[in-house]
């Protein structure tokens, strides 16, 4: 009798805390969708210190750190997840991204292309390898990433976005502007590009 009590309290106290690091993780996704990354990383701080071995949490507290243009912590975060789940498609490739914004090219290309081993057919992966070779001005290369990106999502505003700036690099002025036009419609208003400057 003694072994079953201890084993429901032990289940009950498991049951609350992950219903505490939802409850957290609810709360901050809430402010991430409202532009408040700051209170949305002290939400997913406060559900890793009970949970420290949610990727989720990791992840989400990555992404939050990096609209923050906070890229080399937003990497330490994506590294916990990855550590976590390692087949974690988003954390490989949002560190891929962050790496290459902080000029960390090489080490950029190979999160992304972990990433694309798990997921070849993922469009946002496609479209952070285009950013690589954009980044080092391999338009072409770019190019090529980006179509595929929207080859498999046609509504990848970004990919669309990113297309034109490349082709606009390559003096394809009709080719960029259809681009643009094209990311327009998606709902891309072009303020939040995810080219590097």
């Amino acid at each position: 009798m003694l072994i079953f009590l201890a084993f429901a309290i032990i289940s009950v106290s498991a049951n609350s805390h992950e219903n505490t690091v939802s409850a957290l993780l609810d709360n901050a996704n809430n402010l991430f969708q409202k532009g408040d990354y700051g209170e949305a990383i002290k939400y997913y701080d406060n559900a890793i210190e009970i949970n420290s071995s949610n990727a989720e949490a990791w992840y989400s507290r990555g992404q939050a750190l990096e609209y923050q243009e906070n890229y080399g912590t937003a990497i330490e975060s994506y590294e916990k997840a990855i550590e976590i789940k390692p087949l974690f498609v988003e954390a490989w490739n949002n560190k891929g991204w962050n790496q290459i914004m902080l000029g960390e090219f090489e080490e950029g290309l190979r999160s992304i292309d972990e990433a694309m081993k798990i997921s070849p057919s993922d469009s946002e992966v496609w479209s952070h390898k285009g950013v690589y070779f954009y980044s080092l001005r391999q338009y072409d290369d770019a190019i090529k990433c980006f179509s595929r990106a929207t080859d498999l999502d046609p509504k990848n505003a970004y990919a669309w976005y990113n297309k034109g700036g490349a082709m606009e690099y390559l003096g394809k002025k009709a080719e960029a502007d259809e681009a643009y036009a094209r990311a327009k419609e998606l709902g891309f208003n072009g303020t939040s590009a995810i080219l590097p400057e």
